[in-house]
C-alpha cells in the first residue's frame, strides 16, 4: 500500500472534505416547510378565541328576486325587481362552552407548532451526527479491511506459514469485508436522511450548545392544555346545569310597510345574550308585538347528562393535579439528564484531541519506519474517539430536544 495515501484517506472518510461538507450550524438552519402553514393554524386559533370571547356574531341574508304580481281590481301591480326577505342579524352573547373549545384548539395548535418546530430541528442535528459516526464507523472498518489484507499478504510471503494460519486470515478478511459492507450501507442512509433535510457532502466534527429556557409547570403545552381540557368540562357541567331551561328571551318585533325589525336580550342555560334583526318585507299594516319566549327541553328533567358532565370535572381536575406533579419530575429529570449529556459530549470532545494527537503521532512513527504498516491500520482500526464523541453529540441533541419538547421551547444556541 502507498504510504501516501493511506492516511489521507482515512482522514477524509472521518473527518470530512472541506469542499463537499456540511456543519451543525448548517442543521440549526433547517426549516420545515410544515411550519409557516402551522403557524397560520396558530395565529388563526388564536383569532377564534378573540371572537368566541367577544361574544359578538351576526349574519346577512341576502334575497334578491323578481315579483310578478296579479293584483285584484283596484290593488297596486307590485311587479318588479326586490330585496324583500334581506335579513340583517346582530347579537351578542359570551357563550363559556365555545369560549373553552376555541382556548382548547389554540393550546392544541400551540402544541402542534412547537412540536414541529423543535423536532424538525432535533431531526436535522441527529442527521448532522449520525452521518459523522458513520463516517467514522466505515473508516474504521476500511482500516480494519487493509491490517487483515497486509496480515494476510505478510503469511503468504513466509515459507513457514501453515494452512491453518492462511485459513483464519482469509477468515478475518471475509468478515471484515462483510463489515465493512454492513456499515457502507448505515452511511449510505444515513447520507439519506441527511439529504431529506437539505444537507449534502460529509458532516464535519463540530458542535453547537443550546440555551435551556427554565419553564414553571403551568406554563408547559401539556398542562396548558390539560387546563384549558378543564375549563371547557367546568363550562359544560354548567351549561348541563341549566339543561332544563334551554332558553329565556323577551323580544320586540316592529313590523313597519317596508321593513321588519326586533330586538331581545335572553338567558340560554345561563348565557346572557342581546340580538337584534332588520327584514325588508312587503306589508300593509303597522303593526308591534312584545313576547316572551321559553324553550324547555323535557329530557332535562330526565337526569343524568348534568351528573356525568360534573364527574367530568372531577376527574378532569384529579388528572390536573397528577400532570401537574408528572411534569415537575419530567421537568427534574431531563434538566439533569442535559447536564450529564453535557459534561459527556465535553469529556468526548477531550477523548477526541487526545487521540487525535495518538494517531498523528502513529502516521509520523509509520513514515519513519517505527511501526509497521500492519500495526499503523490497527491502530486506525481501533480509533474509537470520533464514533464516541458523533454518539455524546447525539445523545445532547436528543436531551435538549426532549426537554424543548416538554416547555414548548425552540433551540437557541448559546
Amino acid at each position: 500500500m502507498k504510504k501516501r495515501h493511506l492516511w489521507s484517506v482515512i482522514t477524509l472518510l472521518a473527518l470530512g472534505s472541506a469542499a463537499f461538507a456540511f456543519g451543525p450550524e448548517d442543521a440549526y438552519k433547517y426549516q420545515d416547510p410544515r411550519i409557516p402553514h402551522l403557524k397560520t393554524q396558530l395565529d388563526a386559533a388564536a383569532r377564534s378565541l378573540q371572537g368566541a370571547q367577544s361574544g359578538l356574531g351576526g349574519s346577512l341574508t341576502l334575497k334578491p328576486g323578481y315579483t310578478v304580481d296579479f293584483p285584484d281590481p283596484g290593488d297596486t301591480d307590485e311587479t318588479g325587481f326586490g330585496l324583500g326577505g334581506t335579513k340583517v342579524e346582530l347579537f351578542w352573547g359570551p357563550d363559556p362552552v365555545t369560549i373553552g373549545r376555541a382556548l382548547r384548539d389554540l393550546e392544541r395548535s400551540r402544541r402542534d407548532y412547537y412540536r414541529t418546530v423543535v423536532g424538525s430541528t432535533e431531526g436535522a442535528l441527529i442527521a448532522h451526527a449520525r452521518l459523522l459516526r458513520f463516517q467514522n464507523e466505515v473508516a474504521q472498518r476500511e482500516a480494519r479491511l487493509k491490517a487483515s489484507q497486509a496480515n494476510l499478504a505478510e503469511l503468504q510471503k513466509k515459507p513457514d506459514t501453515s494452512a491453518d494460519q492462511l485459513e483464519r486470515a482469509r477468515g478475518e478478511l471475509s468478515f471484515r469485508q462483510l463489515d465493512l459492507q454492513r456499515f457502507q450501507l448505515e452511511l449510505q442512509q444515513a447520507r439519506d436522511v441527511a439529504a431529506s433535510f437539505g444537507l449534502s457532502g460529509d458532516a464535519e466534527p463540530r458542535t453547537l450548545r443550546f440555551a435551556i429556557p427554565q419553564v414553571r409547570v403551568e406554563d408547559t403545552p401539556a398542562y396548558r392544555l390539560a387546563l384549558a381540557e378543564l375549563q371547557l368540562a367546568r363550562a359544560e357541567a354548567q351549561r348541563e346545569s341549566l339543561a332544563y331551561l334551554n332558553r329565556l328571551s323577551l323580544g320586540v318585533t316592529y313590523t313597519g310597510a317596508q321593513v321588519e325589525a326586533g330586538f331581545n336580550v335572553g338567558f340560554a342555560r345561563g348565557v346572557p345574550s342581546v340580538g337584534a334583526s332588520a327584514e325588508l318585507k312587503t306589508s300593509t299594516d303597522t303593526k308591534v308585538f312584545i313576547g316572551l319566549e321559553a324553550n324547555i327541553p323535557l329530557e332535562a328533567f330526565l337526569g343524568g347528562s348534568a351528573q356525568s358532565a360534573e364527574a367530568n370535572v372531577r376527574l378532569r381536575e384529579l388528572d390536573l393535579e397528577s400532570l401537574r406533579q408528572g411534569l415537575a419530575g419530567q421537568l427534574r429529570a431531563l434538566q439533569a439528564s442535559i447536564a450529564l449529556a453535557e459534561q459527556g459530549l465535553a469529556s468526548a470532545e477531550t477523548a477526541l484531541a487526545n487521540e487525535a494527537r495518538f494517531l498523528q503521532q502513529s502516521e509520523a512513527d509509520f513514515k519513519a519506519g517505527k511501526i509497521s504498516e500492519q500495526e499503523y491500520l490497527e491502530r486506525l482500526g481501533d480509533a474509537r474517539a470520533m464514533a464516541d464523541y458523533a454518539r455524546a453529540w447525539e445523545d445532547y441533541i436528543r436531551s435538549v430536544g426532549d426537554y424543548l419538547d416538554l416547555v414548548g421551547g425552540t433551540w437557541q444556541t448559546r
